[in-house]
């Protein structure tokens, strides 16, 4: 999905990267943080609000483990402090 997004975005389809989010907002085999960087790189509204939703519903110490992931490391100070 990730190479798709960024064709999508590149060339400014639309229509497709709205498809893409579905299936993102869909999907159960893609983890929560590669989602949230998604949505953060490619601007994807719905799953944005989706997984900050998730992650404000963790506790504290999933939070902190969380952070230490790359993905998290990625993502924009906006988004960071989206989840604060």
């Amino acid at each position: 999905v990730h190479h798709i997004l960024k064709l999508a975005d590149r060339f400014q389809m639309e229509k497709l990267m709205i498809e893409c989010e579905k299936h993102l907002l869909k999907s159960k085999r893609i983890e929560m943080m590669t989602k949230l960087f998604l949505s953060d790189q490619f601007r994807l509204a719905h799953l944005r609000n989706e997984c900050i939703y998730w992650f404000n519903a963790l506790s504290d110490k999933n939070m902190e483990m969380k952070k230490l992931s790359l993905e998290y490391a990625n993502l924009s100070a906006e988004m960071k402090d989206a989840l604060e």
